[in-house]
């Protein structure tokens, strides 16, 4: 997602409230993280640092809210942030983004930390959104990851003696064919220890 794109979204929507002392309007913006995580953290304090150049420190209000990587949290986030009118709603990861887009089709989201937004049901495309949701995908050439293992894969010995752990969306646009394994929500799978996702994948 592009600056112009920000900058555009918060210009559509209509909170009124001014900072006195400028005559600027404040934007106030709603942040749901759906968890505590480095990545996930740096892409928050990336986006609010961005935004606060943008439009200035006196003009942006942000709402950071940290779902603890449940549905449910994140859900009463959403229904919070429509309710207080924010100008713009910033959805990181997956779950985050879903939530937020089921609770308004007016205000502007922008996600983030998300791998692929047709497939999480959010836009009708990701090149014409269609919806008031746009942003950006942390999906990384899946084919490239999966030629690296393969390199160290002794084919003669083994039929599978590596495995990469991929998010549907990601195995679906790699075109590769994979072992599905199910546990859970999304949340809970992925924060699982290394060793219970390695019980899941033995060698053929």
């Amino acid at each position: 997602m592009t600056v112009a794109a920000v900058m555009a979204m918060t210009g559509c929507s209509g909170n009124d409230a001014a900072d006195e002392s400028t005559g600027n309007k404040v934007y106030h913006i709603g942040i749901i993280q759906q968890m505590e995580h480095g990545s996930l953290d740096q892409a928050t304090k990336g986006f609010e640092d961005k935004l606060t150049e943008l439009l200035g420190e006196n003009n942006v209000e942000f709402d950071y809210q940290n779902a603890q990587g449940e549905q449910a949290n994140c859900t009463t986030i959403s229904t919070k942030f429509v309710s207080d009118g924010c100008d713009l709603i910033m959805a990181n990861a997956t779950t985050a983004l879903q939530t937020a887009a089921a609770a308004t089709s007016d205000i502007p989201i922008v996600g983030t930390s998300v791998t692929d937004y047709v497939t999480a049901g959010v836009v009708e495309s990701n090149e014409a959104p269609g919806k008031n949701v746009t942003g950006v995908s942390d999906l990384a050439s899946v084919e490239k990851q999966i030629d690296v293992l393969m390199q160290f894969c002794d084919k003669g010995k083994h039929k599978g003696c590596s495995g990469l752990l991929l998010r549907r969306a990601e195995l679906y646009r790699s075109g590769r064919a994979g072992k599905e394994i199910s546990g859970g929500t999304e949340d809970s799978f992925m924060q699982s220890t290394p060793q219970q996702i390695l019980t899941k994948f033995r060698r053929l």
